[in-house]
């Protein structure tokens, strides 16, 4: 478990009432609140919203437009197995509380579709007919389920949401510590591989042509859910807004008096600032098994059937949490070159990706990491770029 820091300190100022003046100092205050994460590895969030006190502001003769004040508003959830945080600004504590509920009630809507631990998803429904002939489902089921499948071309089946019997046998494995049997490692791997889950664009149908095989959407649905909650609250004009959900988190429109949303990117001990965009991590930190010496992730490589014994971590940025979330678990998955390839399918992202450096010492493993940030050297700046720091 990761405790997650969380700025609760606001302190304002006048100063942003005046178009154009910017405080000279900036104040930061935070408060451990003590949050507890579990699931995919955890993105630890540093929310840094602060307004100088006592700047100095020159008199100004014209007529100043009074900026409204819009104050901060923290909620909290249980949804998909974790704790769904909502961050926004709002001019009354009304509005505020109608738009987190409404984007509540998505994720809870969207949770009844993709999740498999539940017996009445429509994602269950959908695999107790497999083996039988296509079914009709609905357009969010088969959007995730399309992405799914793209990405799994792309990384040559190193994600494949096709392998949930493998991730159904790594789970029992974490929680018993206990190896998987050969017999039950190729049995999981026959009833997996994306040939066996059928698409079709125009009749919007899906078909699992092989008895036994399960889906397992976990390393991309977050990131759908998560955008869809960002997209109710713009809906309710609350366009200032942060929701996170594990490693995955979206932002919108900056706070006020701020650039950006700075969030901490702990494992690289940097910080990156931003809006109207993604950010995923995924790696082994949290959860693991380890057997006669040997550590492994609960992140399973469907090409080899175990679980990851690299534990490479990941973080990727891009416009979209549906993109991120599916990009951070695969990289974790690939080598160099293959990250690179993988990356060209996707010009405007930009990942950080950390490989650990061996032997491991007692502490644990150092990472050295690798920047790929083609966004920003499209964009002719540095090509550090957002991960300047890291």
């Amino acid at each position: 478990m990761i405790r997650v820091p969380e700025i609760v300190s606001v302190y304002g100022s006048s100063c942003n009432a005046f178009p154009g003046k910017v405080p000279k100092k900036m104040v930061v205050t935070t408060t451990n609140l003590g949050l507890m994460f579990t699931g995919k590895n955890i993105l630890l969030l540093l929310l840094v919203f602060s307004f100088s006190t006592g700047c100095q502001m020159e008199p100004d003769t014209r007529t100043s437009l009074v900026v409204p004040r819009e104050d901060r508003y923290v909620y909290r959830q249980v949804h998909m197995g974790m704790q769904v945080r909502i961050v926004l600004y709002s001019g009354t504590r009304d509005k505020a509380r109608q738009a987190a509920r409404a984007a509540f009630v998505e994720i809870a809507r969207l949770d009844r579709i993709f999740s498999d631990y539940r017996n009445d998803s429509e994602l269950s429904h959908f695999v107790s007919r497999a083996g039988e002939a296509p079914v009709s489902v609905s357009p969010e089921l088969y959007e995730v389920l399309d992405r799914g499948q793209r990405l799994a071309g792309q990384t040559g089946g190193a994600f494949d949401i096709t392998a949930g019997t493998l991730t159904q046998l790594w789970r029992g494995a974490i929680r018993y510590e206990r190896m998987p049997n050969e017999a039950e490692l190729r049995s999981a791997m026959r009833t997996s591989g994306t040939g066996k889950l059928r698409l079709d664009d125009i009749a919007q149908t899906a078909q699992i042509t092989s008895a036994g095989l399960r889906l397992d959407l976990g390393g991309i649905a977050k990131g759908y859910v998560i955008d869809q909650a960002l997209r109710i609250l713009r809906a309710h004009d609350v366009t200032k807004a942060l929701v996170e959900a594990g490693g995955d988190i979206v932002v919108g429109a900056a706070p006020p008096g701020e650039v950006g949303w700075r969030l901490t990117i702990p494992h690289a001990g940097c910080e990156v600032v931003l809006t109207d965009a993604a950010i995923s991590t995924s790696g082994d930190t949290e959860q693991f098994v380890q057997i006669e010496g040997i550590r492994y992730s609960h992140t399973v490589d469907p090409r080899t059937g175990f679980g990851l014994t690299n534990r490479q971590i990941a973080t990727v940025v891009v416009s979209d949490g549906f993109t991120a979330d599916g990009l951070a678990t695969a990289l974790t998955l690939l080598e160099d070159s293959e990250v690179e390839a993988l990356l060209d399918f996707y010009p405007k992202t930009r990942a950080l990706v950390g490989y650990p450096r061996l032997p491991e010492g007692p502490l644990g493993p150092e990472f050295y990491f690798r920047v790929y940030d083609e966004a920003s050297a499209q964009e002719g700046s540095n090509t550090s770029g957002l991960f300047a720091e890291c």
